[in-house]
Formats: C-alpha cells, structure tokens, sequence
C-alpha cells in the first residue's frame, strides 16, 4: 500500500499570524508548505524550482526536527494526508480558494470562488475551524457572528463591523490587528506586523467572556527559530 504523500514546492517556518489564520493555535510557529496543484500559474511556475514528493512521514520528520506540531498548507491537502497528521498528533490547517473536506480538528481559511464555497463550509462549522477571506458583502450572509473573517477593503471592513460580525481583520494596514472581547472590548489579543505579542487566552481577562479559539498547549521551538523569525518573514527548510 502506497504511504499518503504530497508534492511540495516549498516548505517554511513562520509564525502562523502572518498566514492571516488568527484563531487556530495562535502564536504558534507553522512549517507552511507550498502545494503544487492544478491551476492556470501554479506555485511552479509563480515561484521557479522544481518541487519534489514527499511523504507525510518525511514532512513530520522536518516538524520534528523544529520542535513544530502546526501545519500550514497553501493548496487542496488531501483528506488522507490531513487525516494522517491529526491522528499522528499534528495540528492542521488548509489554506485555498475553495471549500475542501477536511477532517474534523482541522482548519481553513478559505477564499470562496462563490456563495456555495461559504455554504459548504458552513456543514461543518462544529468539527474544521472556518476563517474566511470576504471578496465582497455578498459572501457574509447567514454566517454565524463569531465566525473570523479577514478583508482587504476598508470600506468592507466597516460593514462588516456593523453587520455585527466579532472578529473582523483588515490587512491593507497590518501593523497593529488586535482581538477585543466581544462582550466588554477588551483587548484579547494583541499583533504586531504579523506576530501575537500578547494574547490572555481564550477567555476574556476581565469579564470571562469565552472567545472563538481553537487551541492547545504546544511544545517550545527552539530560541533560535524565534529569532531567525524576529528578522526574517519566513525561513526555507524544505
């Protein structure tokens, strides 16, 4: 039986605030890898190389040698290997610009090509942890409140807010991006240039608030990732 594997074009440490994931193991040092796929200017072609396979045990391997449990794939992950990681101990996430079936304890941050990416995605908001990146208004409707989303548009960012929605991002001026607790505005979380420099938890510190948060404990990566991290957005290891 052949082992699960994927076609990898790139492989990086980085924090997983700079992948705009801002609910799913936040502060947590990533390996992000760059999936090959079909598309009209693939990772290949965008990014030059040649790319390789690599098994999920190899890819582990690599994690391992960082200290890393986080996982962040920019591509359609197959159920198979994503089932494989979480089972063998490894946090998930999956970003791409459609909805994919993931395994439960997973994450996505989705890109919808249209409204039934975002209704898919809603089947299973109990089980894979959804943020969304919101093209326009259109893609908000019956979404739940406490659902992250992230925009590039200011005046959408505005909308979003008055719509109601908790936990509203916008990346076109991403110095400061902080959580607040919805229910007394406390500052939750506290980012800077793509890195949490402060975070209180998943309640809030005043009023016990329970925000939206997929997390747990990790092991420390080593000192000297953090500060190959404070100077560099990403650092190549596959």
């Amino acid at each position: 039986m052949a082992k699960a594997s994927v076609y990898v074009v790139v492989g990086q440490l980085t924090f997983i605030e700079r992948l705009f994931i801002y609910h799913f193991m936040p502060g947590s040092v990533v390996l992000w890898v760059a999936l090959q796929w079909e598309a009209p200017e693939g990772p290949l072609k965008l990014m030059g190389g040649e790319g390789r396979t690599m098994t999920v045990e190899q890819l582990e391997r690599r994690a391992d040698k960082y200290n890393v449990r986080v996982f962040v794939f920019d591509g359609p992950l197959s159920y198979e290997v994503a089932e494989k990681l979480v089972d063998d101990g490894y946090y998930v996430a999956v970003r791409y610009e459609g909805y994919i079936d993931l395994p439960k304890g997973t994450a996505l941050l989705l890109q919808p090509r249209d409204e039934t990416d975002v209704k898919e995605s809603l089947k299973y908001y109990d089980d894979v942890h959804v943020e969304i990146y919101v093209p326009s208004e259109r893609f908000v409707n019956d979404l739940p409140n406490d659902i992250p989303l992230h925009t590039f548009n200011w005046k959408l960012y505005n909308t979003l807010l008055r719509k109601g929605f908790h936990y509203v991002y916008h990346h076109n001026y991403p110095l400061r991006e902080d959580t607040k607790c919805p229910k007394c505005g406390v500052p939750n979380a506290v980012r800077e240039q793509g890195k949490l420099l402060g975070w209180d938890g998943p309640r809030c510190r005043k009023c016990g608030y329970e925000l939206h948060y997929h997390y747990s404990e990790l092991p420390k990566v080593p000192k000297s990732v953090i500060e190959w991290l404070d100077w560099h957005y990403a650092v190549v290891v596959i």
